[in-house]
């Protein structure tokens, strides 16, 4: 299966469109990131073996449609069946392939390697089954007890932050990208530019790196949420051998991690609540994103929430749950309606002053004429927003030369606020803060 997979997957790869080394013309084996346009790494490639390993071993592929669009709606979306419902197949191999199947690249095998060793190890016969043979008389012999596995090792993180002592505080979720620590109290300001130092069984020393605090979850939500409390801490451009590392650590505590029981009624209430007393804030609050989140980022939240509502829906604790849920899928189709292409992004968050998410979409590569043109329609309306731009412009040059980093910042987003569509303040704000003065 294994075998025949791989050279299924090479084949189909040769013949269809590639980039990278990732198949990506052909519906019937596509990533659900790859429906979205999104990131595609080697966790990608495992799950188009995973759609060609459930064919192998039930005779049909995991989802049918008649169209490429109910196909791709239908990786993004739709649960595969089990496949030991549809052929005799072990459970070993159904929970391999089902793990390959995830719709979260973070919850499949993270290579092929590790799904082929899966793949073997479930078709392979169970090791010593044939009892040993004893001299009459003799003994049986005792049976080989195998050792317990050995706890996850602990991971540790001291914080240091601008103004404040060192701070050693729990690691609560880690990736290759970030870090979320436990904290209840005393958090770091959404923005701050903070040092973390890791402490692991698996280093040689201490991992020191640089990050940004890039989101909080208060009490109140974790409870809502079932998490823990804390902040959430985005990398600063590790080097390589750091990415390696944080990788390699990321892998073993996902693996390690214990399965979660689903949800009780009242937790489920808890977390309709939630969403529902964010019904007057903006798109990103109900996805609990930072306004200047990133577009994978989005469409990863959307996905989340999409599929936490419709199974909601589908399987209810309560008689109100299946209306409470469709209601807020209507808000979640219209956050992905505002935010979930660059274009239509950059003028919900021109109309609100978020210029932190007009630069995510200027990032992103928005056509210039089109950015002119909401900045047209924008100034239109408020003629008054360009001239009071560069007022505040000239505020952050002065505070800039005078050394007052503090007084600098605030002015420098006071003027994009003001006038966020235009690329000269954003080029000045970024020149500003690569030179460390934010």
């Amino acid at each position: 299966l294994v075998d025949f997979g791989i050279a299924k997957l090479r084949q189909r790869g040769s013949a269809a469109k590639t980039q990278a080394g990732f198949i990506v013309g052909t519906p019937e084996y596509m990533a659900p990131e790859q429906c979205e346009d999104g990131a595609i790494d080697a966790r990608t490639d495992v799950y188009a073996l995973g759609a060609m390993a459930f064919e192998l071993a039930t005779g049909r592929l995991p989802f049918q449609g008649k169209t490429v669009t109910q196909l791709l709606l239908a990786h993004l979306k739709e649960t595969p069946p089990a496949p030991s419902s549809l052929a005799p197949v072990p459970k070993a191999l159904e929970a391999a392939i089902l793990r390959a199947l995830q719709k979260d690249p973070a919850r499949r095998f993270q290579d092929m390697a590790s799904f082929a060793a899966a793949l073997r190890a479930a078709g392979a016969p169970p090791a010593q089954r044939a009892a040993p043979v004893s001299a009459p008389g003799a003994a049986a012999p005792p049976p080989v007890v195998a050792p317990p596995a050995p706890p996850a090792p602990p991971l540790a993180a001291e914080l240091v932050a601008p103004g404040a002592p060192p701070e050693r505080l729990a690691v609560v979720e880690l990736s290759r990208g970030g870090i979320f620590l436990r904290a209840e109290k005393e958090l770091p300001p959404v923005r701050a530019r903070v040092k973390l130092a890791l402490s692991h069984p698996t280093l040689r020393s201490r991992l020191e790196l640089d990050g940004e605090v890039v989101r909080h979850v208060s009490p109140a939500e974790a409870e809502a949420w079932r998490t823990a409390p804390g902040f959430a801490v985005q990398f600063t451009s590790p080097p390589p051998e750091a990415r390696a590392a944080l990788a390699a650590i990321a892998d073993e505590a996902r693996s390690a991690a214990p399965v979660v029981p689903p949800p009780s009624r009242e937790a489920v209430d808890a977390r309709l609540s939630a969403l529902e007393a964010r019904r007057g804030e903006s798109h990103y609050a109900l996805l609990g994103l930072e306004p200047d989140a990133e577009f994978s980022d989005i469409r990863r939240a959307i996905r989340g929430v999409r599929e936490e509502l419709e199974s909601l829906r589908a399987r209810p604790l309560a008689p109100g749950h299946p209306g409470r849920a469709t209601a807020l899928l209507g808000r979640v189709d219209a956050a992905q309606d505002a935010l979930g292409t660059p274009a239509a992004r950059l003028a919900y968050d021109a109309r609100r002053g978020n210029a932190r998410g007009v630069a995510r979409c200027l990032a992103a590569g928005v056509p210039a004429a089109l950015v002119e043109a909401r900045r047209r329609e924008l100034l239109a309306a408020r003629p008054e927003r360009a001239r009071e731009a560069q007022q505040l412009l000239a505020r952050a040059e002065v505070a800039r030369k005078l050394g007052n980093a503090s007084a600098a910042t605030q002015a420098y987003e006071a003027a994009l606020a003001a006038d966020p569509l235009d690329p000269a303040l954003h080029e000045a704000y970024a020149a500003f803060r690569r030179t460390g003065g934010a």
